[in-house]
C-alpha cells in the first residue's frame, strides 16, 4: 500500500518545549542557464536534519542537498546536479528561487 502525507510547512518547531526555529534562506546562482551555486544567507536555527531543498524557476532539473551542523544551522548547499533552462523571469529577473523545506515528522499512525 502506497501512503501519501502532506504537510504544511509554515511552522517551525524544535526542541521538547517547542520553541521557534527561524527558517534558513538561501539565493541560487545560475550560469548561462545552469545553477552554479547556493548562497546561504542566513543559515536558519533549529534543524535536527538536512532539509529538503527545492529549486524553482523557468528550468528544470536543479538538484541540491543541505549539510546541518551539530548546532542545528544549515553550513552548506551543494548542488547536486545544476539543470537546465534557468532564466531571468521578468519583473523580478531572478532566476532560480531557492526554498528550504521547514517542515518536521512527530509521528505517524498507519492501520
Amino acid at each position: 500500500p502506497l501512503l501519501r502525507l502532506c504537510f504544511n510547512n509554515s511552522v517551525f518547531t524544535t526542541g521538547l518545549n517547542n520553541s521557534f526555529g527561524s527558517p534558513a534562506q538561501a539565493i541560487a546562482q545560475v550560469s548561462n542557464g545552469v545553477v552554479t551555486g547556493i548562497q546561504i544567507t542566513y543559515a536558519g536555527v533549529g534543524y535536527l536534519a538536512p532539509p529538503l531543498i527545492e529549486i524553482f524557476g523557468d528550468g528544470a532539473g536543479a538538484v541540491a542537498e543541505a549539510t546541518v551542523s551539530g548546532s542545528g544551522q544549515i553550513t552548506a548547499i551543494n548542488v547536486i546536479n545544476g539543470g537546465s533552462g534557468y532564466r531571468p523571469i521578468p519583473p523580478t529577473n531572478t532566476c532560480a528561487t531557492v526554498v528550504i523545506s521547514t517542515g518536521k515528522i512527530e509521528n505517524i499512525l498507519y492501520r
